[in-house]
């Protein structure tokens, strides 16, 4: 049976009764006011808003940083015996580690906070109970690191990294720039806090200039420029108010977004997590204000950036996907089928509602398929509007109308090139899941305007479609499909050959194309 024919390694490394691997990272930070116990619906926003980066972690097994943990507790004079049995516990996940820590005079309590997924716990305790994966975050001035190494005996303040890391590198993901008193440190006290101050007041008036004049001020105190921080454009700010939920005058239960804010009920599409959230009930703060650098891919265009056409983004999906099969050594046959799939992975969008949402709400007589909207994917209350105007239904995919335009297209002969079907279950099945969806099968769309037929052209490829996927189900055949292609390549064997189109669809896409 498949559970016995590859065994669990732990139990000849620790023995049957040992507990699981696992490691545990450990973060230090300057900013979590730990002195003050009342402040964890502080340290619960700060931690939600600004979280623990990779850069800062420090991946320790359990047992050395349980065995870390009992270090730091004990007196510092003590520290060098105890962490003796952390840098000599054997390099083995999950083991118990610190086996000959003797029990040691407690100093001062310090806070830990555990972060378990979505949970948050805070505990003062001498030995708190942490599991494999948590993060473990600490008060820099415990000590416990110096000399870009472990070091249990020292008691001097750990750097808090995670300013100076996310400052002086450009990064593809947002970054999260708390404004406490290291991060503003470089910067004369007044000019800091005046400038913070400009950029709370602008922001809350809808401006963003000094906000950037902010941004600029911290990069360059960092050594650089912000053309090497790769802030010179293409990135959007956001100033986040670190406060616990805003209580509810008439009693009710706010919502937990650590924001302040309280979303609207009758919006159900409000992107919380996107909103910069000020409160004129409190003063800037070194601590209470956490800046997000949010780079903005080329794919959210401006109103003003034309998008693709439909036909343009299917020759450069297909180029880019016949570049990775190439790379990937993949037989001809295969690569082929993957290649006429990207030429044929848009052609849904041709559909008349489609082509109206992405214009805005309306389509014009003669005017050219997009592959994109006009107003791109950052303005969400444009695409609110778009689609209430273009009876866009709920659910409608077009990469169910794409495998039907595919299916007619190879049925009536309108397809030029690469018709050479080795394996025509692959080359649908690798069109109706190439955004993810679809497996093992699609929604049905519902709302809306009625359906209507339309023939899309692009790419070689002219087919029909009914405007509502009915015949690329065919009665069963789309599950039917999901099936054969997994018995035929194996789950992973499938995932792989359909990840090539997608991450060729997503990389062109990227790229503005």
């Amino acid at each position: 049976p498949a559970p016995l024919d590859d065994p669990d390694i732990d139990v000849f490394l620790r023995g049957a009764r040992a507990e699981p691997a696992g490691d545990v990272a450990v973060v230090w930070r300057d900013d979590l006011r730990d002195q003050d116990r009342s402040a964890k619906p502080y340290r619960e926003a700060l931690l939600r808003l600004a979280p623990p980066d990779p850069a800062e972690r420090l991946t320790l097994g359990i047992g050395r940083a349980r065995a870390l943990l009992a270090a730091l507790r004990a007196a510092p004079s003590a520290r060098g015996r105890a962490g003796g049995g952390i840098l000599d516990e054997p390099d083995v996940e999950g083991g118990e580690g610190g086996g000959t820590l003797r029990e040691r005079p407690a100093v001062r309590p310090f806070l830990a906070v555990v972060l378990r997924g979505d949970e948050h716990v805070e505990t003062y305790e001498q030995a708190p109970a942490i599991r494999p994966g948590d993060v473990l975050v600490l008060p820099s001035w415990v000590g416990g690191y110096a000399g870009g190494a472990l070091d249990p005996a020292s008691s001097l303040p750990v750097e808090d990294v995670a300013p100076d890391r996310r400052m002086g590198e450009a990064q593809a993901a947002p970054r999260y720039w708390r404004l406490s008193e290291q991060a503003l440190a470089r910067l004369d006290g007044g000019t800091a806090r005046g400038l913070l101050r400009r950029a709370v007041k602008a922001h809350k008036m809808g401006g963003e200039e000094p906000l950037a004049d902010l941004v600029r001020a911290l990069v360059e105190a960092h050594g650089t420029t912000p053309e090497d921080a790769g802030l010179a454009g293409g990135v959007r700010l956001e100033l986040r108010a670190v406060m616990p939920p805003a209580p509810d005058p008439f009693g009710r239960e706010a919502a937990d977004t650590g924001l302040g804010f309280e979303p609207d009920d009758e919006d159900d599409e409000i992107d919380v997590e996107g909103l910069a959230m000020c409160d004129d009930e409190h003063t800037p703060q070194e601590e209470a204000f956490v800046l997000v650098v949010r780079p903005v891919p080329d794919e959210l265009r401006a109103v003003n950036a034309p998008p693709p056409t439909l036909d343009e983004h299917a020759v450069a999906v297909s180029a880019r996907t016949a570049r990775y099969t190439e790379a990937a050594s993949l037989p001809d046959d295969l690569a082929a089928q993957l290649v006429l799939a990207a030429r044929a992975h848009d052609h849904g969008k041709a559909d008349p509602r489609t082509q109206a949402f992405f214009r805005g709400g309306t389509v014009g007589l003669g005017d050219v398929a997009i592959a994109k909207s006009i107003f791109g994917t950052q303005d969400l209350s444009a695409s609110r509007a778009a689609r209430k105007a273009s009876g866009w239904p709920t659910d409608l995919r077009h990469e169910v109308e794409s495998v039907e335009i595919l299916q007619d297209a190879l049925r009536t002969g309108t397809v030029t090139e690469g018709t050479e079907l080795s394996d025509a279950q692959l080359l649908l099945h690798a069109v109706g899941t190439h955004h993810g969806l679809g497996r093992p099968v699609p929604r049905r769309p519902h709302g809306g305007a009625p359906a209507r037929a339309f023939v899309a052209s692009a790419a070689g490829i002219r087919g029909r479609s009914g405007g509502n996927g009915e015949s690329a189900w065919g009665e069963g055949a789309w599950l039917r499909r999901f099936l054969n292609v997994n018995a035929s390549y194996g789950p992973w064997g499938a995932a792989y050959l359909c990840a090539l189109l997608v991450l060729a669809d997503r990389s062109v896409s990227g790229e503005g194309s």
